[in-house]
């Protein structure tokens, strides 16, 4: 232990000390001191004899390809970057094996935050769901990380902004898994469609009064103070024995 590096020691003194009980094989990465003060990156793997009480223990140097990875790692986030920086799109990245999260700069400029004013970690989009739309996002959240034929995740739920109000978002995503099945990574992108919303909204509003308009057995007339008759319900032609055309062209 005296090679190993110090904060590595607590991890594999853990791993030696499961050495004596019964398991079979074990398998776990330090970094290892060399003669001339460097440290490199050791992958051990440790077998049980099956005839001895003795286990046999294989050590390879993998930081030539630590390093390969990070670079590549390095040069993907620079990319990755970039692009969501120019994209409409706004993009949460979900590492399932670190449960770390990325949340792109168009995701934080949606709802008015900056790199510093979220963690890393999935609250950062949970505490910010309106809670009337908590549970079906969760609910949809899981599906697709238990249900391997549940490929993609599309939810429309509102979002609180810094200043308190909420916006609007689509988010579709979807679950990246590996050979085996299992899950690694969940990609979702969230468009702000608030202001879609609210035009929505607005005239769902205006059709379900204008149907009431029409439907009213009263007859209504909708005038202006100079006497301009603006519309007539059916029960006011019906009154007046006028069309509704009619009744509106009395004001040419």
């Amino acid at each position: 232990l005296d090679l190993v590096h110090p904060r590595d020691k607590a991890k594999t003194e853990t791993t030696l000390e499961q050495l004596s009980s019964k398991i079979n094989f074990v398998s776990f990465t330090n970094r290892f001191r060399r003669n001339d003060g460097t440290y490199r990156d050791i992958l051990w793997e440790a077998t049980r004899s099956e005839t001895e009480p003795v286990f046999y223990v294989v050590g390879v140097d993998i930081s030539v390809y630590n390093a390969e990875v990070q670079q590549e790692v390095t040069l993907a986030k620079e990319d990755f970057d970039f692009i969501m920086e120019n994209k409409r799109e706004g993009v949460l990245d979900w590492n399932l094996l670190t449960n770390q999260v990325n949340y792109s700069p168009r995701w934080r400029n949606i709802i008015g935050y900056h790199d510093e004013d979220l963690s890393s970690q999935m609250d950062g989009w949970y505490a910010r769901i309106h809670p009337n739309d908590y549970s079906k996002v969760i609910k949809e959240i899981e599906l697709c990380l238990k249900d391997k034929t549940h490929l993609i995740f599309d939810k429309t739920h509102r979002l609180q902004h810094k200043e308190g109000s909420y916006r609007w978002v689509h988010s579709q995503g979807t679950v990246l898994r590996d050979n085996t099945g299992q899950a690694y990574r969940f990609l979702i992108s969230f468009i702000d469609i608030t202001e879609r919303k609210l035009m929505e909204d607005a005239l769902s509003t205006s059709e379900k009064y204008a149907k009431l308009f029409m439907c009213q057995a009263d007859a209504i007339l909708l005038v202006t103070q100079q006497g301009k008759i603006l519309d007539a319900n059916v029960a006011a032609t019906k009154l007046y024995g006028y069309s509704r055309e009619e009744l509106l062209s009395f004001n040419r």
